[in-house]
C-alpha cells in the first residue's frame, strides 16, 4: 500500500533558486512501504515523483522532475550518495538568450532491482530497465537494457549480470 510522504519545507526548498510555488502546490511524494529518503535529499515538484517499495535514496541526492515531467522509481532500488535525476533541461537555440528559452521536459523511469552508483546523473527521457547496475560517476542520457552493467560518461554497456 502506498503512503503519502509529507516533505518538510527545508527538503522541498533544496538549494538556491527555490520557488515558493513548490511549497504551496506540490508538497507530497508518493512512496511505497519500507522505503527511505535521506533527509539531505533535495526534491522539487514532489507531486510528480513516485517511489516503490524497499527503495533507498541515499545522502545528498537530487530528484527534480520538472513541473511538466514525472520521475518514477520502482521497487528494490538503491541510490548511492549524490545521485542526481533531472527531468528537465534548457533549450540552447542560437537566436535567443538561453535564460529566455523554454525548458525541455522528459520523464525518467527507473524500474525494479536497480543499483545506481554514487555521483551518477540521470537525464530527462531515460528508462532504466529491471536489474540494471550503474557504476559511480556515470552520466545516463539514453535508455539502459535489462540486467546491464553500465559505467562512464556517457554510460556504456560493460556486460550483463550473470
Amino acid at each position: 500500500m502506498k503512503k503519502i510522504l509529507k516533505i518538510p519545507y527545508l527538503l522541498i526548498r533544496g538549494f538556491c533558486g527555490f520557488f515558493i510555488e513548490n511549497i504551496v502546490n506540490n508538497t507530497l511524494v508518493r512512496i511505497g512501504s519500507n522505503s527511505y529518503i535521506d533527509p539531505t535529499t533535495s526534491i522539487r515538484y514532489p507531486k510528480n515523483i513516485k517511489i516503490g517499495n524497499n527503495t533507498y535514496i541515499n545522502k545528498k541526492c537530487i530528484i527534480w522532475p520538472g513541473d511538466k515531467s514525472k520521475i518514477t522509481i520502482g521497487d528494490n532500488v538503491l541510490f548511492g550518495p549524490n545521485v542526481k535525476l533531472y527531468g528537465a533541461n534548457h533549450s540552447i537555440k542560437l537566436n535567443d538568450q538561453i535564460i529566455n528559452q523554454e525548458s525541455i521536459y522528459g520523464d525518467i523511469t527507473i524500474k525494479n532491482d536497480v543499483w545506481i552508483g554514487s555521483d551518477t546523473v540521470i537525464l530527462k527521457g531515460v528508462v532504466v530497465e529491471d536489474g540494471v547496475v550503474v557504476g559511480a560517476n556515470s552520466v545516463i542520457n539514453s535508455n539502459l537494457e535489462k540486467n546491464g552493467v553500465y559505467a562512464g560518461s556517457p554510460a556504456k554497456l560493460i556486460k550483463f549480470r550473470e
